[in-house]
């Protein structure tokens, strides 16, 4: 069984293998449906293409970018998402699986993922 704490609900379905929403996709072709994208593993969203993301350290933005960064982290906010990723956050990095031992880059960099999904949908 996977690490847990006692007495917590965990959020099992945050990591579903069918997803039910753009945070549980691992490819292109299941975040296309999410955006709602043309295509499969080559979606285009209003003339697009949805593409791996790219992203810039904060002091190298432009002042419309870093305003728009401000807008998706205020969206994030206002929607409970933010709220919602600080649990998530929190339960797996006191069970062990976020921060003690060989699975904290790549739970981080899949952590990251769910607000760079977020910011692409506002």
């Amino acid at each position: 069984m996977p690490p847990a704490i006692a007495g917590r609900i965990m959020i099992a379905a945050d990591f579903a293998p069918i997803a039910s929403n753009m945070y549980q996709c691992m490819t292109i072709a299941c975040l296309c449906s999410f955006f709602g994208g043309i295509g499969g593993d080559s979606c285009t969203i209003q003339g697009r293409p949805l593409r791996k993301a790219f992203r810039k350290e904060y002091r190298q933005l432009s002042d419309e970018e870093r305003n728009r960064v401000h807008a998706a982290f205020r969206a994030l906010k206002n929607s409970g998402e933010f709220d919602h990723l600080a649990t998530v956050h929190a339960q797996f990095s006191t069970s062990g699986g976020a921060h003690s031992g060989p699975a904290f880059l790549p739970w981080h960099r899949e952590f990251i993922k769910r607000y760079v999904f977020f910011f692409s949908s506002v």
